[in-house]
């Protein structure tokens, strides 16, 4: 499974060995349930499940608030924290929208002027 990747649609989420884990790999030093990824207060926890460490950014924890870029090994396995992709949508006609206006307002105000000079 190299270079793919895995969208956690919920939480909590189970890494293991396990074919009910959501996450299920046959990989060296894996436990049957290895990791467990939930939500602690809007942040992203990951912490073993049984016995043992894992390694966030090279460092023996069993457990850890994760942020975008960390990397986690277990066994032979490297798991990388990113967030989903994000769909940018077009904001090209509020843009148009906003010139329009300006320059309507721009016009308006022109006509209030000539208006005023025309009754000097």
């Amino acid at each position: 499974m190299a270079g793919q990747s895995v969208v956690a649609r919920h939480f909590p989420f189970f890494v293991g060995r396990a074919p009910d884990c959501d996450l299920s790999l046959l990989e060296d030093g894996l436990w049957d349930k290895h990791l467990e990824f939930a939500l602690d207060e809007d942040r992203l926890l990951v912490r073993t499940v049984g016995p043992g460490e894992l390694e966030v950014n090279d460092r023996k924890v069993s457990q850890a608030f994760l942020r975008l870029g960390d990397s986690i090994r277990l066994g032979s396995l490297r798991l990388e924290c990113w967030s989903s992709p994000m769909e940018q949508h077009s904001l090209k006609w509020m843009e148009y929208a906003l010139w329009l206006g300006t320059g309507l307002l721009i016009l308006f105000q022109l006509l209030i002027l000539l208006g005023l000079a025309s009754l000097s």
